[in-house]
């Protein structure tokens, strides 16, 4: 049985040294199926400090994607790494859940790793100087695997969360990131927001993905075509009375209208704001259970004042991961996760306008 991140603990995946349980052609034999193999790897690189691992299991030109732009070398992925490491030593990365499903023809694999970490700000670091604070917050790293390797990560964190609760004044912390942007990475950013609010697609390069079952399709058509028209009313119709979602900034809502009031105030202050998926993965878990992840672009433009600060009319791009499950054909939970503090700096650039 292909293991399951939501019934598996770390402890159990380490002892783990049965047999392979998936095709994984050109994997390590230590890892038995993707599963196995995200949730192990994770936990040698980050909490066992194998960096070298990120030789191994990255691509030399491993294509990674952030809210902060794009890289396309390893070496990257390991400066980052230990950078987090050197500010937050004892980071402990929990995987909640490895949504995953295998290309055809032996082209890989896609996962979805939702992961709660908590981490103690031990030196200065992004954030600010250093004073024993404690951020809990969570990420998703949505990825590209073959033969032992990622080729292509997209990682979203809700760096806002970990502002907040180490104390910091995010927006101090977003005008000092802006004015430290290059006018390269602006372009990059502001070519793929004018793209999404012309019509057309993110940044993105996977390779074609499985079809998706259409009843989960078209709820995630629903729930983009909510956004898009500022009505829910299509959802709420088709989602059940206990309904639980997480979302940026540590808030949990109970119901399919807590989400909508979420979104309903990025509409507020963003009129035009625009939504696209990139890529739906979907995992038939058995026993009627359905799991599958939504990686998003949103693009918009700053023309209303809120919790971001007054109108700046500058365009913004952020991606984002959302995560549900599904029990018997209904959706029940979700888990949303996006940098607002990337969205804050967008707005905080130093002369407002683009």
């Amino acid at each position: 049985m292909i293991t399951d991140a939501t019934r598996t603990g770390i402890r159990a995946v380490l002892a783990d040294h049965g047999p392979r349980r998936q095709p994984l052609p050109g994997f390590d034999r230590g890892y038995h199926d993707i599963v196995h193999y995200i949730l192990r790897c994770t936990y040698r690189i980050w909490e066992r400090r194998g960096l070298a691992l990120i030789g191994t299991h990255y691509a030399p030109d491993a294509r990674v994607v952030t809210a902060n732009g794009e890289s396309r070398d390893a070496d990257a992925v390991v400066a980052g790494t230990r950078h987090m490491l050197h500010s937050f030593p004892d980071r402990r990365l929990v995987g909640e859940d490895v949504i995953w499903c295998r290309l055809p023809g032996g082209g890989g694999y896609f996962s979805s790793h939702r992961i709660a970490s908590r981490m103690t700000h031990v030196r200065d670091s992004e954030f600010g100087r250093a004073d024993g604070s404690i951020a809990r917050f969570r990420t998703v790293a949505d990825c590209y695997v073959r033969a032992n390797r990622i080729w292509l990560e997209w990682l979203v964190r809700d760096n806002l969360t970990i502002a907040v609760q180490l104390g910091k004044d995010p927006f101090r912390i977003a005008r000092r990131q802006a004015a430290a942007e290059t006018p390269a990475f602006r372009r990059w950013r502001l070519g793929h927001a004018r793209a999404i609010l012309a019509g057309g697609r993110g940044p993105d390069e996977s390779p074609r993905h499985p079809a998706v079952p259409h009843a989960i399709r078209a709820w995630v058509d629903a729930r983009i075509r909510s956004i898009h028209l500022r009505d829910w009313s299509a959802l709420e119709s088709v989602a059940p009375r206990k309904y639980t979602a997480t979302l940026p900034g540590h808030r949990t809502v109970r119901s399919v209208a807590g989400v909508a009031q979420y979104w309903s105030g990025l509409v507020e202050m963003f009129p035009d704001l625009q939504v696209v998926v990139d890529r739906v993965t979907h995992l038939n878990a058995g026993n009627g259970e359905h799991r599958f992840a939504v990686r998003w672009w949103m693009a918009g433009t700053h023309r209303h004042g809120g919790r971001f600060g007054p109108a700046s009319q500058a365009t913004v791009l952020l991606p984002g991961v959302s995560q549900f499950l599904a029990r018997n054909g209904v959706v029940s939970k979700e888990w949303t996760v996006c940098d607002e503090l990337a969205l804050l700096r967008q707005v905080a650039i130093p002369g407002g306008r683009r």
